[in-house]
């Protein structure tokens, strides 16, 4: 008997259907869902222009989606194991005690990449997200580790392999033996449509997301053009009275 596992990365740019319509087994909190849950709370910090936009846009969303996807989303876990047939997995966004950092990224050393599974850990397999990259590895004591990708928004810091913007997942066919398949897949999908959906949307951030849309780049640290938009559209000043809002 077999079992597939679909293993999906999304970002939260901009707003998506809420989480409910996809139906997931399995739902786990990364960086960006505490970023999201803070900032409709109002508790999110804004010293830096990062920190501004991931307030502005934290408050879109959750006011989006609504009070009871965000409550939802801060009880998911960071982390969860599983069994399938002969099996053991480990699913994480990250690491399985932070959901955020770079103790995972594609290119560590091997000890760092080793950290999936956990001290204590007796997994076969590690799968985690977070990073943006398509990977296969094996840790030191050769159990394997996956990354499905990302979505729409890769992270890859090779610039033609930054401006593929194809939708990135992984199919895991598992049976009795362990595993039959690994599927990465990269799946083209209508960036123009994209586009256009976001021309005709009041979004906050819209410049850096179309701009995104051209060629792949990520501008989320981009301090100088985060600064402009953060000017332009007076972000710091709406993030201040959305916090103090929330605050009474």
């Amino acid at each position: 008997m077999k079992k597939i596992i679909h293993t999906i990365e999304e970002t939260a740019t901009i707003p998506k259907p809420a989480f409910q319509l996809v139906l997931p087994t399995i739902c786990l909190r990364g960086n960006w869902d505490d970023d999201l849950i803070q900032a409709f709370d109002g508790s999110h910090s804004y010293d830096d222009e990062t920190k501004i936009m991931i307030s502005r846009i934290g408050e879109f969303i959750g006011n989006k989606v609504g009070v009871d996807s965000i409550q939802e989303m801060a009880k998911w876990p960071i982390t969860t194991s599983i069994q399938v047939g002969v099996l053991h997995l480990i699913l994480n966004h990250n690491l399985p005690q932070n959901n955020s950092g770079q103790g995972l990224f594609p290119t560590n050393e091997q000890q760092q990449m080793d950290q999936i599974m956990g001290p204590t850990q007796c997994c076969d397999v590690g799968i985690y997200a977070h990073v943006h990259h398509q990977l296969y590895r094996y840790t030191s004591k050769e159990r394997l580790i996956l990354n499905p990708g990302s979505v729409g928004e890769p992270y890859d810091g090779w610039n033609i392999h930054q401006t593929n913007l194809r939708a990135r997942y992984l199919l895991l066919t598992i049976d009795d033996e362990g595993i039959a398949d690994l599927d990465y897949r990269r799946v083209t999908w209508n960036v123009q449509e994209e586009r256009d959906r976001a021309l005709n949307e009041e979004l906050p951030y819209k410049e850096m997301y179309l701009r995104h849309l051209e060629n792949g780049r990520n501008f989320i640290h981009d301090q100088p053009f985060l600064a402009q938009i953060n000017h332009d559209h007076n972000y710091l000043q709406e993030v201040i009275n959305y916090s103090k809002s929330r605050k009474h």
